[in-house]
């Protein structure tokens, strides 16, 4: 049952007073008691409730002068002087550690082919592939390196059609042995992780790699390859320990270990093996080794147009999937900063990305109509 809600008394011109409007703690008040009182009608599965005319921003948001972070970020500082962000001032300060945790390409190599020798696997690794921009050049760079490579795509019901069919020619003009699961609770997956992490990607990754860590497991390969960029990276894996003060990568490396042992073995729901399944296989991200810009991402793409399609029904943000853009708004909404702002930012940082670019990434508009849609 669908149903609109009105807040009585609510101005519905954006130009009235602002004295008229409630605090942007009150709207939210107002919104979460007319979604409970809603939720508890017995015709009603779910609801959610925009304040109209009201507005959770009270005032411009104030830029890094650099990388034009959010000054509404969590923890962000801006200098009064300067105009220069926090986490600007620490990548200066600790540039030539956090840049120590990078590797090159050769120690990528070096390490996943140990590994399968070291198992006898007839595999060196297992990429997690979704048909997306990042993914697809990956791809192709393990194929050049000679690597045996096996794919996987993770189907949560909103991947683009075109990053599926990219998939599948991809994979077939390679020679390349590739599976594609799903999960027929992933809906509601998507809830929990938009209510717990005002994100659906949190949801999502999890199951990602549930699915590939028990398939990997299965097919005897040691070691899964994603796609995550290094901003991604950094916001993800290393920022905590960065805020810590801790910037020595081995530490960090042993941490990160313990951490995935956690992250499998609590809350797993569809038994992505045993612990010895947890423990026989790692997680190696590709663009930790390797110094591409997306210029650099883009141009190969170019060279394999005949093989890649840019997906037409995807967010700013993703090249492979749609309900990307339900997370951005509600991320937005609840928490008042884009989800995307981080790991984007530390893309200006690090010289994979200019400014303008992110920018636009971070400020184009999503398809409200679409998104509501799949709420």
């Amino acid at each position: 049952m669908a149903q609109t809600v009105t807040q009585e008394g609510a101005p519905q011109d954006p130009a009235a007073a602002d004295s008229d409007l409630p605090s942007a703690e009150g709207i939210r008040l107002i919104e979460r008691q007319v979604e409970t009182a809603l939720a508890e009608h017995p015709d009603v599965l779910d609801a959610a409730v925009v304040f109209r005319g009201g507005t959770l921003e009270d005032a411009p948001p104030e830029l890094c002068v650099r990388c034009g972070m959010d000054g509404r970020y969590p923890g962000l500082e801006l200098d009064a002087d300067s105009g220069v962000c926090s986490l600007c001032t620490m990548y200066d300060e600790h540039r030539e550690e956090i840049h120590g945790y990078f590797g090159d390409v050769d120690a990528f190599t070096a390490r996943v082919r140990e590994r399968a020798a070291a198992a006898g696997s007839d595999y060196d690794c297992l990429l997690l592939f979704s048909g997306g921009k990042d993914s697809t050049y990956v791809l192709h760079q393990l194929v050049r390196l000679g690597l045996r490579v096996m794919t996987f795509t993770f189907d949560n019901g909103f991947i683009s059609r075109t990053a599926l069919e990219n998939v599948e020619t991809i994979t077939k003009a390679l020679g390349i042995e590739h599976v594609t699961s799903t999960r027929a609770d992933q809906n509601r997956i998507f809830v929990q992780s938009l209510k717990e992490h005002k994100s659906v990607c949190n949801g999502c990754f999890r199951s990602l790699l549930d699915l590939a860590n028990q398939l990997a497991y299965e097919r005897g390969i040691p070691s899964i390859v994603t796609g995550l960029s290094r901003g991604q990276i950094i916001d993800e894996r290393l920022l905590w320990f960065y805020r810590q003060g801790d910037f020595d990568a081995e530490r960090i490396e042993e941490q990160l270990a313990v951490g995935r042992q956690i992250y499998h073995r609590v809350g797993d729901q569809i038994g992505s093996g045993s612990d010895q399944a947890v423990d026989e296989v790692e997680v190696v991200d590709y663009y930790r080794y390797s110094d591409v810009t997306k210029d650099d991402i883009r141009a190969l793409l170019a060279e394999t147009s005949q093989l890649w399609s840019a997906p037409k029904d995807t967010g700013f943000c993703s090249s492979n999937c749609m309900i990307n853009d339900v997370g951005v708004y509600v991320h937005k909404l609840e928490r008042g900063f884009h989800n995307y702002e981080s790991p984007t930012r530390w893309e200006v940082r690090l010289g994979h990305l200019a400014r303008a670019e992110a920018d636009a990434e971070l400020r184009t508009p999503v398809n409200i109509h679409r998104v509501k849609s799949m709420l």
